[in-house]
């Protein structure tokens, strides 16, 4: 039988009128097994309780019945919330001198309620953080424990961050030969410095934003990357925009 309709019980923190849709969404439809149903729950639902420091948030019994309405079945959740946790310490594994700068770019919020989807968020901004800096590779994981007398949530976060890139050279395909030198000229990055993976889209976004061409069409900005000799050759394509009609300005020419 499959999933007609999904409700909760024993919920307080968050309503039934916000956890159905979302539960319902992932789950109606869908053949019922039990196990199944659980992921679902761990995907779709606890994230809404950790978000509220509810880390300790289960769901003890799942019921079903028969849908009178169909051949389908009605699933109750029991829910129990748990008690709210605060964010604690935060430790970075081999970046002691760096913590403050971590803490910073990670945003973390100590002492208030722990939000696990904005220190997940952290992490994340971390891991860009040194993606920036050559190192494509680089990942950031995280562990948790939770301190039962003080009620927090301790996080620490290891650094992994792999082998450093560097850019190799610059390709540009669309442009003519006048224009081509001008983007060679103010592009940044030179030969052997450490990539930036975020640097060829900010650069195409720089030359829209600033009026460089007239009538600039579609741009993209395509990174080879040569992991064995830990190089990335970018490619810019340039593509001119629909006709428009003649009129006069002091914009320079279409280099398309």
């Amino acid at each position: 039988p499959s999933v007609y309709q999904v409700d909760f019980t024993g919920n307080k923190l968050i309503r039934s009128e916000e956890l159905r849709p979302v539960l319902g969404a992932a789950a109606t439809g869908g053949v019922y097994k039990e196990s199944d149903f659980r992921d679902i729950l761990d995907i779709k639902i606890r994230p809404m309780y950790e978000a509220r420091g509810r880390l300790k948030v289960a769901f003890p019994e799942i019921t079903t019945t028969k849908a009178p309405e169909n051949m389908g079945l009605n699933v109750m959740v029991k829910v129990v919330e748990g008690e709210e946790y605060n964010l604690g310490e935060i430790r970075f594994l081999g970046e002691d001198g760096r913590a403050e700068d971590w803490l910073k770019i990670g945003n973390f919020r100590q002492g208030v309620t722990a939000n696990m989807g904005e220190v997940d968020e952290g992490r994340r901004r971390m891991e860009l953080a040194i993606r920036r800096t050559g190192y494509l590779d680089a990942k950031v994981t995280s562990r948790r424990s939770l301190n039962e007398e003080r009620k927090t949530v301790d996080m620490e976060f290891s650094f992994e961050p792999g082998s450093r890139y560097t850019f190799d050279k610059l390709l540009i395909k669309g442009l003519d030969i006048i224009s081509e030198p001008e983007i060679r000229k103010i592009w940044g990055p030179k030969s052997g410095d450490p990539f930036n993976p975020e640097y060829p889209d900010y650069f195409l976004n720089k030359i829209r934003e600033d009026g460089v061409f007239d009538n600039l069409g579609e741009t993209k900005a395509v990174p080879d990357i040569d992991r064995t000799n830990r190089t990335v050759t970018v490619t810019l394509i340039f593509k001119g925009g629909p006709p428009v009609p003649d009129k006069k300005t002091n914009r320079r020419r279409s280099p398309f």
